[in-house]
């Protein structure tokens, strides 16, 4: 079991779907530049699958990500996730994700999940959440920086990479999700590696 847990505080710049002319983060790459980089953005076929795991109704800034990941690990959320093994995709990884969706300009609220993708006719277990996610086109972008300047630069630097790259959000499929890959972010966090690469997953299509 991966015992580790994002950051208390994450700045939701990803709520840059819905505002794309915002000016997004840019990596730069000059010395002593903290700014995020994009190490890798790749374009897949992607699902059918379901996400599948424990969700909360949140805010930017709120801490409850952070309670929501904690109570996960205790409670041993992860742990009879992955005792489903039947419904474990065999082309995917299996690494944790936070699924972000519902998002709401009003009042600046989202959905937060925090699971695993798993085949798309697994029934959710009693106290779970499930959301389908269709057939689509994602981004699978990597992006290494410092943990803090993950969460808070990494989505709009992802999306500026997908735009820069020919795609554009799918709106009408709007999600993003964090991948916490193994070798990229669990394991080097672990060992208390200053810079990490977080995985971010976004629906997109062809301009």
């Amino acid at each position: 079991m991966k015992k580790w847990l994002p950051i208390s505080i994450i700045l939701l710049s990803f709520l840059l779907v819905f505002a794309c002319k915002k000016e997004t983060p840019k990596a730069t790459g000059s010395v002593g530049d903290d700014t995020p980089k994009v190490t890798n953005i790749k374009f897949i076929p992607f699902g059918p699958y379901k996400v599948i795991g424990k969700e909360i109704k949140t805010k930017q800034m709120s801490e409850t990500i952070s309670y929501l990941w904690n109570d996960s690990f205790s409670d041993k959320t992860f742990d009879n996730l992955f005792n489903m093994k039947d419904a474990l995709p065999t082309d995917l990884s299996g690494d944790l994700v936070g699924y972000m969706r519902d998002f709401n300009e009003k009042d600046n609220t989202f959905t937060y999940v925090v699971g695993l993708f798993m085949k798309p006719d697994t029934k959710a277990p009693a106290g779970y959440v499930s959301y389908d996610i269709p057939k689509c086109t994602v981004a699978v972008v990597w992006i290494e920086g410092k943990e803090f300047r993950l969460f808070a630069d990494g989505p709009g630097i992802a999306m500026d990479a997908i735009e820069k790259n020919g795609y554009a959000v799918d709106q009408k499929n709007a999600f993003i999700s964090e991948v916490y890959n193994e070798e990229r972010f669990s394991a080097p966090k672990k060992k208390g590696a200053e810079k990490l690469t977080l995985d971010y997953y976004i629906p997109c299509v062809k301009k």
